[in-house]
């Protein structure tokens, strides 16, 4: 049963495969299922060697019950050409100044009349029958907030690079602190998402900002995990994953300060590290309550950049401890002298050993790290006085917190 495919514009010859010259299949879709409306919203600006590819997995899942919203920012390249092109068979499609790709969002979520949601961006699209088998999932699982499958990286010109799919056999609160956001894969609930909304101020983590207030407010016992490949992501120099990692890095620390003291976290490590690194980051004009852009010399941002590494990945450190079973003292213990590859071999503590080899193999900042390479100066690399000040001050006040604890 013939779909879209043949009344779609023309493509070149050369463009053959999904989704070019391949769709899915009409008589996949059985007439006697009352199909859920699925919302899908492309935010769009300046990705017209993309966009096309992006419409057309999308229209090309011939799913009975799609509305797709496109809103692009005023592109200048041939977006706006392709979005004529396809405006027949578009639900809306609009062209105008936006506040960024979190706007563009918010304003198809302001229309949407789905019962499932998610953004694709005009630089991802979907795999062959990623709708049908999100919403025969969530047919038969209605009650579940979202639908999460794989995630497929690819490269600029398509090529595999490898593949996420959502974790959620980790302790709560170690996903709170590694979330691993799998966005263009996700189906929300859309009165969901809209019940918890986009934050507007953030532009390039909003993805991974729902989904920790998700995780803090309802759990993880109602995301459904499907075996299936639903989305490719793509990295090219031009996405802002790639070419602006730094102000997600920023973006994501400020996440943490907002919710730190809310989450549900049982470790006093934490806690007390938190504690310690917010007091140094207002030192640097950085709120512990909201989001503020960053305007500091360059060598002090970069040393705010490696502290932030530094305090989440020695989070990760302890989340992993947690798991463990390991008692306050020990986790303390472990994280303030962190032990070498022969005193752990000649402790047999295969515990240890494991962490060790995983911070090795990850090249995690770990505290004694930071503290020879950069305190003490063994690489050569001048802190300014206020963060050496502010780590030696840390180091001491663990110790000592080290010799309190029971």
């Amino acid at each position: 049963m013939s779909g879209l495919l043949n009344y779609l514009p023309k493509v070149d010859s050369d463009k053959i495969g999904w989704p070019w010259s391949v769709e899915v299949g009409k008589e996949e879709y059985s007439c006697n299922i009352n199909w859920p409306k699925i919302t899908i919203v492309t935010p769009s600006y300046n990705q017209g060697c993309f966009i096309e590819e992006t419409i057309r997995s999308i229209l090309l899942q011939n799913y009975p019950n799609l509305e797709y919203i496109i809103f692009d920012a005023e592109s200048t390249d041939d977006t706006i050409e392709i979005l004529k092109k396809y405006s027949d068979y578009l639900t809306y499609w609009k062209s105008e100044k936006d506040n960024g790709q979190t706007d563009a969002i918010k304003k198809g979520l302001n229309i949407t009349t789905g019962t499932l949601f998610n953004w694709i961006n005009s630089d991802d699209f979907l795999q062959p029958k990623a709708l049908l088998v999100i919403a025969l999932a969530y047919i038969v699982n209605s009650n579940i907030d979202i639908l999460t499958g794989t995630t497929i990286n690819i490269s600029q010109q398509g090529e595999y690079i490898s593949k996420f799919h959502f974790n959620t056999q980790r302790l709560i609160d170690n996903m709170l602190f590694d979330v691993g956001v799998n966005q263009p894969g996700s189906f929300w609930r859309t009165d969901l998402i809209l019940e918890l909304g986009l934050n507007s101020n953030l532009h390039y983590i909003m993805d991974l900002d729902i989904w920790f207030r998700y995780l803090y407010k309802y759990g993880k016992n109602n995301i459904y995990l499907l075996n299936h490949d639903v989305a490719s992501f793509r990295l090219h120099t031009n996405s802002k994953t790639v070419s602006m990692s730094n102000k997600f890095n920023i973006e994501e620390f400020g996440i943490y300060m907002v919710y730190f003291s809310n989450v549900i976290l049982k470790s006093a490590p934490l806690f007390f590290i938190k504690n310690q690194f917010s007091e140094y980051f207002k030192k640097i004009e950085i709120a512990d309550n909201k989001i503020l852009d960053i305007s500091l010399q360059d060598n002090l941002k970069m040393e705010y950049l490696l502290l932030n590494k530094l305090l989440t990945q020695n989070m990760l450190i302890f989340s992993i401890l947690e798991d463990t079973g390991m008692n306050k003292k020990d986790q303390f213990r472990f994280i303030v002298n962190l032990p070498s590859t022969e005193d752990v071999n000649k402790s047999n503590a295969l515990k240890s050993m494991s962490l060790l080899k995983f911070i090795q193999s990850n090249k995690l900042i770990t505290i004694p790290f930071f503290y020879e390479c950069f305190v003490l100066n063994k690489n050569k690399i001048l802190l300014s006085d206020l963060t050496r000040t502010f780590f030696r001050n840390f180091l001491f006040n663990l110790k000592n917190r080290l010799r309190l604890i029971n």
